[in-house]
């Protein structure tokens, strides 16, 4: 397996003949110009050529981007499978039906769906209409968390126990919402260690290998909220956290860096 990282809390999981891209979102702003990506992207509109599942999360724009969907040449589409959790509306998956994907899939939860290629992924609903994904071949197993609010050893054993082992996990390192007004230091602080903690729960709960931390590039662009970004976790004091408090090694990518599951990996390089 593996793993190129895109932006923000898109990577492409390259399996061999199975390459999954998940919430792509490659330029603009989101949250009514309140996000704004701290790198560029360097994925280009012929690089989904590549891509032969796509999953998005939910429906935040972080994670759905319509405007990325909406880039996708239309000759690819007709190669792209779109999968996303099952939901009562149905709004993300009929979007996609309507950009002309070679099919949506609305995954059911409790069940692992068979990708092909010895590929097979496993979509759970969080709360706050979010979901997760395991995706599992027959040498690694991958967990992506994005943003879920999984917070305490149970929740996390939960989902230990559906998925087994665990190679690699991607999941959120910092803030992502309002969590007090500018004089409230003190209490922002709190919220920044409260998503480091997050980090190793995750961490230590699935017993990862390897942890991607993701879903946090971002800068609050916007005069109401740009006092947020004094209280941002730097991924570095992610990655040390993951080095000091667990057993799983941290892997910080770039956009457009590329990693290999198990091969050396130095974070300070990203």
């Amino acid at each position: 397996m593996r793993i190129e990282f895109v932006n923000h809390s898109s990577f492409l999981a390259d399996c061999g003949e199975i390459r999954l891209l998940c919430d792509p979102w490659l330029e603009g702003t989101a949250f009514d110009d309140g996000w704004a990506l701290l790198s560029r992207s360097v994925f280009q509109p012929e690089d989904w050529e590549r891509v032969t599942h796509l999953w998005l999360s939910h429906e935040h724009p972080d994670h759905f981007s319509p405007a990325a969907l909406r880039a996708v040449p239309e000759p690819l589409r007709a190669r792209i499978s779109g999968l996303y959790q099952a939901t009562s509306d149905h709004k993300v998956a009929e979007f996609c039906r309507r950009l002309d994907f070679r099919e949506v899939r609305e995954l059911e939860p409790g069940g692992w769906v068979d990708l092909g290629a010895g590929v097979s992924a496993l979509c759970e609903p969080w709360t706050s209409g979010d979901s997760w994904l395991a995706l599992r071949t027959p040498r690694a197993t991958l967990v992506n968390l994005n943003d879920c609010a999984i917070t305490t050893p149970a929740e996390i054993a939960s989902i230990a126990a559906k998925v087994g082992r665990v190679d690699l996990l991607a999941t959120q390192f910092s803030i992502s919402s309002w969590d007090g007004n500018s004089e409230e230091v003190e209490r922002l602080q709190l919220g920044a260690k409260r998503m480091l903690e997050r980090l190793v729960v995750h961490a230590r709960g699935l017993d990862a290998r390897w942890t991607l931390p993701f879903a946090s590039f971002v800068w609050f662009c916007h005069e109401e909220n740009a006092y947020l970004n004094r209280f941002h976790n730097r991924v570095e004091i992610a990655a040390t956290a993951l080095r000091e408090r667990t057993h799983s090694a941290p892997v910080v990518l770039y956009p457009g860096d590329r990693w290999e599951l198990d091969a050396a990996h130095d974070p300070a390089s990203a």
